[in-house]
């Protein structure tokens, strides 16, 4: 809003207020997906967006196994270790930063209630999956460690674990 005053010998100034809910072009938003979902040990690709023209690209405590090109935004890789990551995606503009916070969520390959998880044994077991082969290592019930092709569900190769004492509820 203009406010003139008269000032001695007419010369005039000009003050100047902001008005509220007044918007100012500013550095966008990020709009890709800000809860993707990948699969532990599956190859995983997600592609940073944003309004305000990107250049570079940054994101911050990204989950094991996945890296992000700077230059394109693209998130990829094979997840190695499973559960939610919160993280923060950067879209670095002309006109300043697009910011969000985004959640990552990495699920096991094997749902509890697939009819391979109990023939497998591994529910509620520690799994990891191999950053260079579509396989998961299970740790079993039955003191195995089971093999898993994360691509078909299907058990590659059991080793029996040997030398170490069994939990007292499998004896």
């Amino acid at each position: 809003m203009f406010r003139p005053s008269v000032v001695s010998n007419a010369v005039v100034t000009v003050s100047l207020s902001l008005l509220s809910g007044f918007e100012v072009y500013g550095a966008g938003q990020i709009t890709s997906e800000l809860s993707p979902r990948g699969i532990l040990g599956s190859p995983f690709d997600y592609q940073i967006t944003a309004s305000n023209q990107p250049t570079t690209f940054d994101a911050t405590s990204l989950p094991p196994g996945l890296s992000l090109n700077q230059a394109t935004g693209l998130i990829s890789g094979v997840p190695t270790i499973d559960g939610p990551n919160s993280l923060q995606l950067i879209a670095h503009g002309p006109a300043g930063d697009a910011v969000a916070t985004a959640v990552f969520s990495v699920d096991l390959p094997i749902p509890p209630d697939d009819p391979l998880a109990g023939a497998v044994g591994v529910v509620g077991t520690k799994m990891i999956a191999d950053p260079n082969r579509s396989r998961i290592y299970c740790g079993s019930d039955d003191q195995e460690l089971v093999v898993v092709d994360s691509d078909t569900r299907s058990i590659v190769t059991t080793f029996p674990s040997t030398g170490y004492p069994r939990p007292a509820h499998i004896l």
